[in-house]
Protein backbone atom coordinates (compact mmCIF):
# COMPACT_ATOMS: atom_id res chain seq x y z
CA UNK A 1 0.00 0.00 0.00
CA UNK A 2 1.43 3.97 -1.05
CA UNK A 3 0.38 6.55 0.78
CA UNK A 4 -0.87 9.92 -1.26
CA UNK A 5 2.84 11.40 -1.32
CA UNK A 6 1.69 13.65 -4.37
CA UNK A 7 -0.95 15.69 -5.39
CA UNK A 8 -2.48 15.18 -8.84
CA UNK A 9 -4.43 18.07 -10.27
CA UNK A 10 -7.93 17.11 -12.95
CA UNK A 11 -8.25 19.34 -15.81
CA UNK A 12 -10.96 21.36 -13.98
CA UNK A 13 -8.24 22.24 -11.03
CA UNK A 14 -9.16 19.95 -8.45
CA UNK A 15 -6.44 18.51 -6.03
CA UNK A 16 -6.28 15.18 -5.35
CA UNK A 17 -4.55 12.29 -3.26
CA UNK A 18 -4.58 8.82 -4.07
CA UNK A 19 -3.86 6.38 -1.22
CA UNK A 20 -3.33 2.82 -3.80
CA UNK A 21 -3.78 -0.38 -2.43
CA UNK A 22 -1.26 -1.72 -4.42
CA UNK A 23 -1.34 -4.53 -5.96
CA UNK A 24 -3.42 -5.15 -8.58
CA UNK A 25 -5.43 -8.74 -7.74
CA UNK A 26 -7.52 -11.10 -10.04
CA UNK A 27 -10.56 -10.47 -10.07
CA UNK A 28 -13.15 -13.11 -7.96
CA UNK A 29 -15.95 -12.66 -10.01
CA UNK A 30 -14.46 -15.27 -12.88
CA UNK A 31 -13.65 -13.07 -15.44
CA UNK A 32 -10.70 -11.82 -16.73
CA UNK A 33 -9.14 -8.64 -15.49
CA UNK A 34 -7.15 -7.40 -13.11
CA UNK A 35 -8.50 -5.08 -9.86
CA UNK A 36 -6.95 -1.95 -8.01
CA UNK A 37 -8.37 -0.37 -5.07
CA UNK A 38 -7.99 3.15 -3.58
CA UNK A 39 -9.13 6.30 -1.83
CA UNK A 40 -9.54 8.93 -3.77
CA UNK A 41 -9.07 12.22 -1.58
CA UNK A 42 -10.36 15.45 -2.72
CA UNK A 43 -7.45 17.73 -1.54
CA UNK A 44 -8.80 21.39 -0.62
CA UNK A 45 -11.88 19.63 1.24
CA UNK A 46 -12.31 18.60 4.85
CA UNK A 47 -11.86 14.72 4.39
CA UNK A 48 -14.49 14.03 1.17
CA UNK A 49 -12.94 10.77 -0.32
CA UNK A 50 -14.27 8.25 -2.69
CA UNK A 51 -13.69 4.42 -2.60
CA UNK A 52 -12.60 2.81 -6.16
CA UNK A 53 -11.75 -0.03 -7.69
CA UNK A 54 -9.93 0.26 -11.35
CA UNK A 55 -9.97 -2.69 -13.67
CA UNK A 56 -7.99 -3.72 -15.97
CA UNK A 57 -8.80 -5.89 -18.59
CA UNK A 58 -6.70 -8.60 -20.20
CA UNK A 59 -6.31 -6.79 -23.73
CA UNK A 60 -4.94 -3.79 -21.62
CA UNK A 61 -2.99 -5.92 -19.80
CA UNK A 62 -0.83 -7.80 -22.65
CA UNK A 63 0.44 -4.20 -24.05
CA UNK A 64 1.75 -3.02 -20.18
CA UNK A 65 5.32 -4.17 -19.76
CA UNK A 66 4.57 -5.06 -16.11
CA UNK A 67 1.69 -4.82 -13.26
CA UNK A 68 3.95 -3.14 -11.25
CA UNK A 69 3.01 -0.18 -9.65
CA UNK A 70 6.01 2.22 -11.63
CA UNK A 71 4.62 0.89 -15.18
CA UNK A 72 0.91 1.43 -14.40
CA UNK A 73 0.73 4.57 -11.81
CA UNK A 74 0.10 7.32 -14.43
CA UNK A 75 -2.19 5.64 -16.90
CA UNK A 76 -4.38 4.76 -13.32
CA UNK A 77 -4.01 8.22 -12.13
CA UNK A 78 -4.87 9.54 -15.23
CA UNK A 79 -7.74 7.38 -15.07
CA UNK A 80 -8.86 8.71 -12.06
CA UNK A 81 -8.60 12.02 -12.72
CA UNK A 82 -10.40 11.64 -15.93
CA UNK A 83 -13.37 10.36 -13.83
CA UNK A 84 -13.30 13.32 -11.51
CA UNK A 85 -13.51 15.27 -14.17
CA UNK A 86 -16.33 13.96 -16.32
CA UNK A 87 -18.43 13.71 -12.49
CA UNK A 88 -18.47 10.01 -12.12
CA UNK A 89 -16.92 9.90 -8.60
CA UNK A 90 -19.08 10.50 -5.87
CA UNK A 91 -17.10 12.10 -2.78
CA UNK A 92 -18.54 11.50 1.12
CA UNK A 93 -16.90 13.08 4.06
CA UNK A 94 -17.48 9.91 6.39
CA UNK A 95 -19.36 6.87 6.47
CA UNK A 96 -20.80 5.88 9.67
CA UNK A 97 -24.07 3.76 10.24
CA UNK A 98 -26.82 5.48 11.69
CA UNK A 99 -29.98 3.03 11.96
CA UNK A 100 -30.46 1.05 9.34
CA UNK A 101 -27.83 1.38 6.73
CA UNK A 102 -27.41 5.59 6.41
CA UNK A 103 -24.68 6.67 5.00
CA UNK A 104 -23.82 10.22 6.23
CA UNK A 105 -22.00 12.47 3.44
CA UNK A 106 -24.92 10.97 0.81
CA UNK A 107 -27.75 12.87 -0.22
CA UNK A 108 -31.03 11.64 0.61
CA UNK A 109 -31.53 9.86 -2.85
CA UNK A 110 -28.42 7.39 -1.98
CA UNK A 111 -29.47 6.98 1.64
CA UNK A 112 -32.56 5.61 0.19
CA UNK A 113 -31.20 3.33 -2.06
CA UNK A 114 -28.65 2.08 0.42
CA UNK A 115 -31.54 1.14 2.87
CA UNK A 116 -33.04 -0.46 0.22
CA UNK A 117 -29.68 -2.59 -0.48
CA UNK A 118 -29.13 -2.91 2.43
CA UNK A 119 -25.30 -1.08 2.41
CA UNK A 120 -23.28 0.28 4.84
CA UNK A 121 -20.88 1.70 2.42
CA UNK A 122 -21.03 3.24 -0.74
CA UNK A 123 -21.04 0.80 -3.55
CA UNK A 124 -17.13 0.72 -5.54
CA UNK A 125 -16.94 3.27 -8.65
CA UNK A 126 -15.37 1.62 -11.15
CA UNK A 127 -12.69 3.12 -13.61
CA UNK A 128 -11.92 1.08 -16.63
CA UNK A 129 -8.48 1.41 -17.47
CA UNK A 130 -8.12 1.01 -21.38
CA UNK A 131 -6.44 1.67 -24.57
Amino acid sequence: MSGPSSVYVTLSGLPLLIEFKWPFHSSTAGADFWVLHADVKLGNSEGLHAPVAVNLSATVREVLPSMQSKDVEGPVVNALRKEVDRRQLEFVKKLSTHGRGALEGYGEQHKLIGSRLGLTRPARVFCVLST
